[in-house]
């Protein structure tokens, strides 16, 4: 989901449908201990920044008003 992966930041993306394409960034993930470790940490704090419960809860509360 684009709204949740930020390529090369919080995630790899990739080309629906692109079968070397994943497999090369999925074999980048399991041979790089460091860049999996940033990229979860990245994660983490997108996800504590704009997809918490609560925050989503605002969200629609401000869409729905």
């Amino acid at each position: 989901m684009k709204e949740v992966v930020e390529d090369g930041v919080t995630g790899l993306v990739v080309e629906v449908g692109d079968d070397v394409a994943l497999a090369s960034a999925i074999t980048r993930l399991v041979s790089d201990a460091g860049l999996r470790l940033r990229k979860g940490e990245a994660a983490y704090r997108r996800f504590n920044q704009l997809f918490t419960s609560e925050k989503m809860a605002a969200q629609y509360d401000d869409l729905l008003s």
